[in-house]
């Protein structure tokens, strides 16, 4: 179903962090990624089913060659300097046991199983295969030298850091009363320079797999930890209890379609 402002592309998506992330994480390395997850819901819903695991993470279901538009907030950690909070776009491939199971879309068409997880009793040792893999971006080698010598792609794992702009609100007609360009995210009352400006910075990626999983983590040099009382208290802000109410609109946002 398409909205009414852009031909092919379908209504947004939410995507939030499980309600009370802030006491499994606190403390934690800042390396571990947080989730985001429609309905900030954690788990996959085959999680625990035959042939699935427990801990099967949830992802958003996207049809493979279309594009996914992911409005990433700018939220920084509070440091000398402030700490820009890493974004990642994970894929994952469904097979047709998710389809005989769950209706799910599916491109690996396999059903068998593969390696058991040891780590669990049996019977609930078996899962089936589902890969996940990163979002990646492509850098070339130097031209060689040789005539036929053979160019190298280097495929890396590409993450994105979300750097948001840097300027102060419009002012009214009355020359002192400011604009806002966005409402509802943060209390203009606690942090008025950035609470209204446009904070989202669309990301658009191609579709490469069956689901789309989002993570966040931020770099560990300046502040080792996850801690939502200092450092990470506007993530907790926006996305958690930091303000003593968790707000189900505010998120990731999610648009899948097509851009011609």
């Amino acid at each position: 179903m398409s909205d009414g402002g852009q031909p092919g592309f379908g209504i947004g998506h939410v995507l939030r962090p499980y309600a009370g992330f802030e006491s499994a994480y606190e403390g934690k390395a800042a390396s571990t990624p947080i989730m985001f997850t429609e309905g900030g819901e954690a788990l996959d819903p085959q999680a625990g089913e035959p042939g699935y695991s427990e801990r099967l993470l949830r992802g958003l279901s996207v049809p493979v060659g279309a594009r996914v538009i992911a409005w990433l907030p700018s939220l920084f950690a509070v440091d000398n300097p402030l700490i820009p909070y890493t974004w990642h776009a994970i894929w994952r491939l469904r097979n047709t046991f998710d389809y005989r199971q769950a209706r799910m879309a599916w491109h690996l068409a396999k059903q068998g199983e593969g390696v058991p997880d040891t780590s669990v009793a049996a019977p609930n040792q078996a899962r089936v295969v589902i890969p996940a893999a990163h979002q990646v971006a492509i850098y070339n080698q130097s031209e060689p030298a040789g005539a036929f010598a053979a160019v190298t792609q280097n495929i890396r794992s590409e993450n994105v850091s979300t750097r948001g702009p840097d300027y102060a609100l419009p002012l009214l007609a009355d020359g002192v009363t400011t604009g806002y360009f966005q409402q509802g995210l943060r209390d203009p009352g606690a942090v008025p320079a950035i609470a209204s400006i446009p904070e989202f910075l669309p990301y658009d990626i191609p579709v490469i797999g069956d689901e789309l999983l989002i993570a966040c983590n931020r770099p560990t040099s300046a502040v080792a930890n996850w801690t939502f009382a200092t450092a990470d208290k506007p993530f907790s802000d926006q996305f958690g209890d930091g303000t003593g109410t968790t707000f189900p609109d505010i998120g990731v946002y999610i648009m899948i379609g097509k851009t011609s």
